[in-house]
C-alpha cells in the first residue's frame, strides 16, 4: 500500500478462475475509468412518499432530476477533490456529474497503477484475454469514504454473450 493510502471497502479482485497472469498490462495503453462519488445524503427508504415530500401513491409524481441531484447527489466538493487528485497522478478528467455521481477520467495503464496501487496485468483464459489485478484499490486518506468504487480497472467481460 503506497503510504497515506487506504483500502477502498468492497475493491478486491482476484484473477477471474481457470485464468493466469501472463505479464504486465502496457504501461503506455490508454484506458478509461469511472470513479462513484458518495451521495450527499442518503436515499429515503422505498416507499417514504412523505420524506421525499410527495404525495402518496397513485398521485406521486416524481422528482425532477435537478431537485434529486441538489438533494441525493454528489457533492461539488467531493467532485472537485477527486478531479484534483486524479490531475495530480496524470489522469485526465473526462466527464464529471453530480446526479450520476461520477468523474470519468482517461489515462495510460502506468497513471492508474500508480494512482490507486494497482500492479495491472494481462490474464488468459480459455476465451481470451483482459487487463486486470489481484487485491484491493488504493486511494489517498482524504478521499476515503468519498469514492465509493474504481470502475474500468479491470475489462473483463461482466456477460457472456449468448
Amino acid at each position: 500500500m503506497p503510504p497515506g493510502y487506504v483500502t477502498l471497502p468492497g475493491s478486491e479482485h482476484q484473477p477471474m478462475a481457470g485464468s493466469r497472469a501472463i505479464g504486465p498490462a502496457a504501461p503506455d495503453e490508454r484506458i478509461t475509468a469511472t470513479l462513484i462519488v458518495r451521495r450527499k445524503a442518503a436515499l429515503p427508504a422505498a416507499g417514504a412518499a412523505e420524506t421525499l415530500g410527495q404525495a402518496a401513491r397513485p398521485a406521486r409524481q416524481p422528482i425532477p432530476r435537478a431537485n434529486f441531484a441538489a438533494r441525493y447527489g454528489a457533492d461539488p466538493a467531493d467532485l472537485a477533490a477527486v478531479e484534483a487528485f486524479a490531475r495530480g497522478h496524470d489522469l485526465e478528467v473526462t466527464a464529471s456529474d453530480a446526479a450520476r455521481r461520477s468523474v470519468t477520467l482517461d489515462g495510460t495503464v502506468q497513471a492508474f497503477a500508480s494512482a490507486f496501487g494497482v500492479e495491472l496485468q494481462l490474464f488468459q483464459h480459455d476465451g481470451g484475454t483482459y487487463r486486470g489485478f489481484s487485491g484491493p484499490i488504493y486511494l489517498p486518506a482524504e478521499l476515503a469514504g468519498v469514492v465509493e468504487a474504481v470502475l474500468g480497472l479491470d475489462d473483463r467481460a461482466v456477460v457472456r454473450p449468448r
